[in-house]
């Protein structure tokens, strides 16, 4: 499926977590629409069948362990429940009460998607009835009325995918209970069944590609004029982040509202999102991945890329394969990460990696087809520059990625992409046709070979890649802004597929890895990959996340489950008050915090605790309430950060020296009718508090931008209380001046 159905993989780790310290049966009741109530499967039910199943069991394991013999149809009841009433409950009760659930499930998923359906089409209708001309941000009279519409239309389908998931891991866990219970296990059989049922497989992509359609309308997007050339630069800023796979949807919705999918002419169908195939490039020292790792100035990433769910050897749209080359610069120097592709006959992608590609007399044939000089020049140099790393560097197939990719882009505008990646998937491609790619002429696995689990993993999350390319003075769409602190995506700093693919499939061909391997969240696939060394430690890796636990996206304790509240940050309203901080873990940290922050967080955890037996959390939900946003954005440092700290550190000693240089030559060259000695003794403990100030700020802030913590770096406090105390000397200086003037206690000299 392309990740765009109601239901989310069960068996893959994927589907919704419930925190162990919470029962789900209380959890199933606390998030279920209540209105849907008795729609929901009977988990209190299913489990009471389990418990006294096993109490009146007698070890016959004829009578209990065996599934039933016939699977029930999904488009009839069962024919009868379980006896509660009467006599003992067998192993079949459970079976009945677990098909009827199924069949209820099914049965409501099933109307209620067909009432979703024609609403849409009657709103769609509104929309196209006529000629009428919309605007972005238009929301008078009937067409607010349509937004409005579209939008509930949203929400409704968000609740339906969250009933969906709540009654699929209610039914997981069951299923888990029945094993640990009775002797034969029967989980792999129903979750197989589950997994093949309409309210679980179905694909609702065409319901997002509707409403792409409507509030595409509604905005009165522009067309952009497409421009083609053959060698095709993107120079954007790139930013990553991880999708839970229950907030798919939702994010997909949000987005709509103002971009369109965009529609490539190779997706059929109804279809919102395009199967993506990459097989990325490395010699057998590794020598791209390090550099992408480490972000070298000018690493590149070479890979081959065909869309569509043709086989490698067919190629994508057309039977082409993109080869493309990335480029990474450091964006505090000004420049911007690069991708350059140029397309090729899947046929002729041997050329590249057996010495036979003749780049001149390509050329050659594209002036005939009627290519520009311009164009076939940049072509070449690209197509040279790639030919000649693939060659000189040995390079072969290593790794490839697949994914659904779902775009979002007003077509051929450049000014804000989004792409979501679903059902990520990295496979090993170092076969023996791979590393011998040059005689052999195969560039790929072979697609009927049956993949081991230790050349497989599979991505827990999906990818939401924000791209930008703005024009000078231009500043971020408020809306991307309020994406991304909606909570439903952390930030993972210069993710890369590549990168991890290779460190999970590969452990032992890689002397480092990248730090969200580390994640709680993709424990699961790393051990389904065979891949323990990163579960290991500094055993094998020296374990940098140690020290940098806190820039994981979800952290000690994942819990898919949680409140956002949970794992984001809170906003504080006190007064003038409107600051960010860290929840549950960090909310604390305010009591030890900056100014009106500490103040704040100290009145009204004080009330609230004065009232007494009032534990942390009730404290901060009665002082912060529920206003919940989005995991912060994790500091990202760059070497200019580093230099503007050592600055500051210097012009704080700076002034310190000069204090320091002025009171000794006062005490140097007093005189003795004078009281400079006085000056002198005043304005020495001052530059000694400017000393020690400025090697104690530099250490503390050093420290913040080593560890990426989330907060303010600059010190609020510092700079005023350093100022008034030397105010304060100089003032004291003046009085006694005026003083011994006033006395007469020496004779003024110069």
């Amino acid at each position: 499926g392309s990740g765009s159905g109601l239901g989310l993989g069960l068996g893959s780790g994927s589907h919704l977590a419930v925190s162990k310290m919470v029962k789900f049966g209380k959890h199933l009741v606390e998030n279920m629409e209540k209105e849907w109530s008795e729609h929901y499967m009977r988990y209190g039910v299913l489990k009471q069948l389990l418990t006294s199943g096993a109490e009146d069991a007698d070890g016959d394991a004829k009578e209990f362990g065996q599934p039933p013999s016939k699977q029930l149809s999904l488009s009839a009841p069962t024919q009868s429940g379980p006896n509660l009433v009467n006599g003992a409950v067998t192993e079949n009760d459970f079976f009945s009460a677990l098909e009827e659930d199924m069949v209820r499930v099914q049965r409501f998923t099933k109307g209620q998607m067909a009432e979703i359906v024609r609403e849409i089409n009657e709103v769609e209708e509104l929309i196209f009835d006529g000629s009428e001309e919309y605007s972005n941000g238009d929301d008078r009279g009937d067409t607010g009325d349509k937004r409005a519409r579209l939008e509930a239309l949203a929400g409704k389908f968000l609740r339906l995918e969250k009933y969906v998931n709540l009654n699929l891991t209610g039914f997981d866990k069951i299923l888990k209970k029945h094993d640990k219970t009775f002797p034969t296990p029967c989980r792999g059989h129903y979750l197989n069944r589950l997994a093949s049922q309409p309210w679980v497989r179905g694909d609702y992509s065409g319901v997002m590609v509707s409403m792409s359609r409507m509030w595409e309308k509604l905005r009165g997007d522009r067309v952009v004029q497409e421009v083609k050339s053959a060698a095709q630069n993107f120079t954007r800023r790139t930013t990553k982040y991880w999708v839970r796979t229950e907030d798919v949807t939702a994010v997909k919705a949000r987005v709509l509202m103002h971009l369109p999918v965009f529609l490539q002419e190779s997706m059929k169908g109804e279809s919102d999102a395009q199967l993506v195939n990459s097989i990325y490039l490395d010699n057998s020292s590794m020598e791209l991945y390090r550099g992408r790792l480490n972000k070298t100035p000018g690493a590149i990433a070479l890979r081959l890329r065909w869309y569509g769910t043709a086989t490698p050897d067919a190629g994508g749209v057309d039977g082409l394969v993109f080869v493309e080359r990335k480029t990474h610069l450091d964006k505090w120097t000004g420049g911007l990460s690069v991708k350059q592709r140029f397309a090729l006959p899947a046929s002729r992608i041997k050329e590249l990696f057996n010495g036979t590609f003749d780049i001149e007399k390509e050329a050659i044939a594209m002036r005939a087809r009627g290519k520009k000089d311009a164009e076939v020049e940049s072509w070449k140099e690209l197509a040279g520059e790639i030919y000649q790393a693939i060659t000189s560097k040995q390079l072969v197939p290593t790794m490839r990625t697949q994914c659904y990719r779902t775009a979002f882009q007003i077509p051929f505008d450049a000014t804000v992409r989004i792409s979501l990646d679903t059902n990520l998937t990295m496979v090993a491609e170092r076969t023996d046709d791979a590393m011998h790619v040059a005689t052999t002429g195969r560039w790929f696995r072979d697609p009927k070979a049956k993949v081991p689990a230790h050349d497989i993993t599979r991505f827990p999350h999906a990818i939401l890649e924000v791209k930008l390319q703005l024009e000078d003075g231009q500043s971020i769409p408020t809306w991307v802004n309020d994406l991304l602190d909606s909570g439903l995506a952390s930030e993972v700093h210069k993710y890369s597929k590549f990168v991890h693919g290779c460190a999970v499939l590969m452990t032992d061909e890689v002397s480092s890895v990248p730090y969200w391997v580390d994640d709680p969240s993709l424990e699961e696939s790393i051990k389904a990959s065979k891949a323990m060394k990163l579960l290991e430690g500094t055993r094998y890796f020296r374990d940098a996340n140690a020290v940098y636990s806190h820039l994981l996206p979800f952290k000690e304790g994942y819990d898919a489950s949680k409140p956002r509240g949970a794992t984001s940050t809170v906003r504080i309203i006190g007064g003038d008050v409107d600051t960010e901080l860290g929840a549950v873990g960090y909310v604390w940290s305010c009591l030890r915090g900056d100014g009106s922050v500490r103040r704040f967080c100290r009145r009204c955890f004080g009330a609230v605790r004065s009232v007494g037996g009032i534990d942390e959390d009730t404290c901060v939900d009665t002082c912060f309430g529920d206003e919940v946003i989005a995991t912060p954005s994790h500091q990202k440092v760059e070497p200019k950060v580093l230099f503007a700290n050592e600055r500051t550190f210097l012009h704080w000693l700076q002034m310190s020296a000069s204090l320091t240089g002025l009171s000794s030559a006062l005490l140097a060259f007093r005189d003795e009718a004078h009281a400079a000695h006085i000056y002198a003794m005043v304005l020495l403990p001052v530059a000694f508090i400017f000393s020690c100030y400025s090697v104690n700020t530099w250490h503390w802030r050093s420290t913040r931008i080593q560890q990426r913590v989330v907060g303010r770096w600059d010190d609020a406090i510092g700079p005023t209380a350093m100022a008034l105390t030397l105010i304060a000397s100089l003032t004291f200086t003046l009085c006694v001046q005026i003083h011994h003037y006033r006395n007469g206690t020496y004779a003024t000299k110069s």
